[in-house]
C-alpha cells in the first residue's frame, strides 16, 4: 500500500496536501482485503488503474523527471476519479492540483 502507517513512500505527498497518513490508511483498510486471491502472484490491471499509471507517468515526463513518483501516482490516481483510491482520497480531502503546485519541483532530473 503506497500510503501506510509505518511512513510509506506516499506520506510525504499526503502530508503536504494537509492529510493524515493513519487516517487514509484506515480508510483504504476498511475497504480492501486481501481476499481469497494470492495478488503477490498475479495483479490484475484495471482500466482505472491503467488510467492512473498513464496520467502519473505523463506528468512525471511533463516535470522532467526519469521515474514515476508517489505523488505522481496518488495524483494519477485521484484524478481517474473513480475506484477504492479515488474514493479514499476525495473522501480524506485530497486535493491533486494543491499537491501538483507543492510537489511538481521535486523530481529527479533526467538522466
Amino acid at each position: 500500500m503506497l500510503v501506510d502507517a509505518r511512513a510509506g513512500c506516499a506520506d510525504a505527498p499526503v502530508v503536504a496536501a494537509g492529510l493524515s497518513p493513519e487516517a487514509v490508511h484506515r480508510s483504504a483498510g476498511t475497504r480492501l482485503s486481501t481476499g481469497a486471491s494470492q495478488a503477490t502472484e498475479r495483479i490484475a490491471w484495471t482500466p482505472y488503474s491503467r488510467k492512473a499509471i498513464a496520467i502519473a507517468e505523463a506528468r512525471s515526463e511533463r516535470n522532467g523527471s526519469d521515474r514515476i513518483d508517489c505523488d505522481d501516482l496518488l495524483i494519477g490516481l485521484a484524478q481517474v476519479g473513480r475506484g477504492v483510491a479515488a474514493n479514499v482520497l476525495t473522501e480524506a480531502g485530497f486535493d491533486p492540483a494543491a499537491l501538483d503546485a507543492t510537489t511538481a519541483d521535486t523530481h529527479s532530473p533526467r538522466r
